[in-house]
């Protein structure tokens, strides 16, 4: 459950519009509503039953605003320096392709109301920054999510997403440590491969 949670609100900050007044750290997240609620009004129960066309919508508003390189160094960590460049290309694709697959399906039952950006520490003082919310849950509880962004080249994106604390690059990380010590990096890559080519199902009745 908080792992579905943790990439379902990372997709949702992900729709952010990319234009150059909203490009803040608060910017980015605050336009996800607006930005995925359009893309999904109407069409709810059309992507629960077509969810292959729900995946380039996603991929439509995520692509350009995910640091898929800098999300997937951090999740290798110590492995990314060992990783070929080849290696390296294919983790951050089939890691990108798996979230968006897996997780398609949460994005659609996501309403406008469970979303609340809490007040900012103020302007940006570096080239990491969070930007804290809470989410409304289904029992009624919220909970704490910070998006985590990087600045490069003068364009903030998401790459981690931490509910009540917990990372989900330090999730995956930890996953991934495991796997590739007991089987090694090639073998890790082509189950992940495998995983992220698989039909997934798609999508959960509210």
């Amino acid at each position: 459950m908080l792992r579905k949670l943790l990439v379902t609100v990372l997709w949702f900050a992900l729709a952010a519009a990319a234009i150059a007044t909203e490009n803040t750290p608060v910017g980015v997240v605050q336009s996800a509503s607006d930005e995925m609620l359009a893309a999904l009004e109407g069409k709810r129960e059309y992507y629960r039953e077509h969810p292959d066309e729900l995946y380039p919508v996603i991929d439509s508003v995520l692509l350009p605003r995910f640091d898929r390189t800098f999300a997937g160094q951090q999740v290798l960590k110590k492995h990314w320096r060992t990783a070929t460049p080849e290696q390296r290309e294919r983790f951050i694709d089939a890691f990108y392709q798996l979230l968006m697959k897996n997780y398609a399906g949460r994005v659609v039952d996501f309403r406008e109301d469970q979303l609340r950006i809490l007040p900012s520490r103020g302007e940006p003082s570096g080239p990491i920054e969070k930007v804290a919310t809470e989410v409304k849950l289904d029992d009624g509880t919220s909970a704490r999510v910070d998006y985590v962004l990087r600045q490069k080249d003068g364009v903030w994106r998401v790459f981690d997403v931490s509910v009540e604390g917990v990372s989900y690059v330090v999730s995956y990380r930890e996953e991934f440590n495991a796997e590739i010590a007991e089987k090694g990096l090639e073998a890790t890559l082509k189950r992940l491969e495998a995983d992220a080519a698989k039909e997934q199902p798609c999508c959960a009745e509210t």
